[in-house]
């Protein structure tokens, strides 16, 4: 469950972020009740070692001034632009499986990393963000009886 905000600019980003998906959601319909355009999703790993919390997406094909990280209580978001290249004007196209435009993507991070130590780098089309755990983490592990 996500946290709850407590100072009020964090509910605002938090609401800005969700009003932001929703609209993309809408302008990518068309008036018919399709879809317009595929909607872009990158694809995501994440996954925890001894030192950090870390997700990683696949963004092929974006320049890095296109991609935009934001966190807000305990959530990641990644707001990207993937443009169309321009120069393509003495062919035409046969088929076109490449999705070009803008995407967002949250991803729930965990109470127990440190946001101020975050790190985030992006080569050879993927961004790869990482969060260290704080250090007063305490690990919980507990016997269920069964039943």
């Amino acid at each position: 469950m996500p946290a709850i905000p407590k100072d009020p600019l964090d509910w605002l980003t938090l609401f800005r972020q969700q009003v932001d998906l929703i609209l993309n959601h809408l302008s990518s319909i068309d008036r018919k009740g399709g879809k317009a355009e595929h909607e872009y999703v990158p694809l995501v790993d994440i996954f925890e070692t001894a030192e950090a919390f870390t997700v990683e997406y696949d963004l092929p094909g974006f320049e890095r001034h296109d991609i935009r990280l934001s966190i807000c209580c305990n959530t990641l978001l990644v707001e990207g632009l993937k443009r169309k290249e321009r120069n393509r004007r003495d062919f035409r196209f046969i088929r076109i499986e490449r999705h070009f435009g803008h995407f967002s993507r949250m991803i729930e991070i965990p109470p127990a990393v440190d946001t101020q130590g975050v790190k985030a780098r992006y080569e050879r089309g993927v961004l790869v963000v990482s969060f260290p755990w704080r250090q007063d983490r305490q690990v919980v592990i507990r016997d269920i009886p069964i039943d």
